[in-house]
């Protein structure tokens, strides 16, 4: 807990990629998948935007992060065939 998703710092001062890299580094493409979806599905609308936490953390910021991570690090998850 404590972790920002997407902007900014977490409370206890982590930066946001680092529980992207946390949640997605090592996974199965497939499962980087899922994780994706699980996110649009529990987003919620707020100011205009969907929103995947309270912090203020849109959707579209954790998507763009996740894109950028997995295209800079292609070797650090898995593609399954």
């Amino acid at each position: 807990m404590g972790r920002a998703m997407a902007q900014g710092q977490g409370q206890n001062g982590y930066h946001e990629m680092n529980y992207i890299e946390d949640q997605i580094a090592g996974k199965s493409h497939e499962w980087i998948e899922g994780f994706v979806e699980g996110l649009k599905a529990f987003a919620h609308w707020k100011d205009g935007e969907k929103h995947v936490d309270s912090c203020g953390t849109t959707l579209k910021s954790v998507m763009a992060e996740i894109h950028n991570y997995t295209q800079n690090h292609p070797r650090n998850y898995k593609v399954n065939p």
